[in-house]
């Protein structure tokens, strides 16, 4: 699964063309170049109004983390979903899910995010809108629900994250964006038969932190 600015996967604003064109193969069509993008030295940060307190595999606000990068992999929750009476290969929107189930369900996000419920949620009012319940929202419908893995393999949240909040290593964005080109294109098939490509996710004109819109 791709992150919001600071904690969820999305492309570090720091990525230029020329390395994602070199990443992707460098004869990447016109129609899927990046257009190029400053290189930031600004900290790492959340997103706006978010809840920042340090929970479990989570860099402290305010610095970028040193995050090994892991290949994605076939999700163990599957059977987890399974129990709960869902299928990981055909999930529902994430708004339809019954009250009991939504909750079953948010328990595997804290596992596969290793981070506690007060992650996402404000403490004294579970059901008030964070900007990190808005982009959980996002990622299952977008990511969860919208793509297929290559090999064939269950693609879930811990799929990426793997029990860490952050999965992005943003020191260096020519390796970054060559672990994306690898890991969130090559190995992913999008539901809608489309090609998947940067503008998948980024769209057109390219957007480097989009997750900042789904925050919001």
């Amino acid at each position: 699964m791709h992150s919001s600015p600071g904690v969820w996967p999305a492309i570090a604003s720091g990525l230029t063309a020329a390395a994602l064109l070199a990443a992707c193969g460098g004869g990447a069509p016109e129609a899927s170049r990046v257009p190029t993008a400053q290189v930031s030295t600004a900290p790492h940060s959340t997103a706006a109004g978010a809840n920042t307190s340090t929970n479990a595999g989570e860099a402290p606000e305010g610095q970028i983390p040193v995050v090994p990068m892991k290949p994605i992999l076939a999700s163990t929750m599957a059977d987890d979903l399974k129990k709960m009476g869902l299928d990981a290969r055909n999930l529902p929107p994430l708004g339809k899910l019954e009250p009991e189930k939504l909750r079953k369900v948010m328990k595997t996000f804290s596992s596969a995010l290793g981070t506690k419920c007060t992650g996402c949620h404000e403490a004294d009012d579970y059901r008030a809108p964070t900007p990190r319940m808005k982009v959980t929202s996002k990622m299952w419908d977008v990511y969860v629900r919208g793509f297929t893995q290559t090999d064939g393999s269950v693609l879930y949240c811990d799929s990426c994250h793997a029990g860490k909040m952050d999965v992005l290593d943003r020191h260096d964005t020519h390796a970054l964006a060559g672990w994306m080109c690898e890991n969130y294109v090559e190995k992913l098939n999008r539901i809608d038969k489309k090609d998947n490509s940067c503008e998948t996710c980024h769209g057109e004109p390219y957007r480097p932190r989009f997750l900042t819109n789904w925050a919001k």
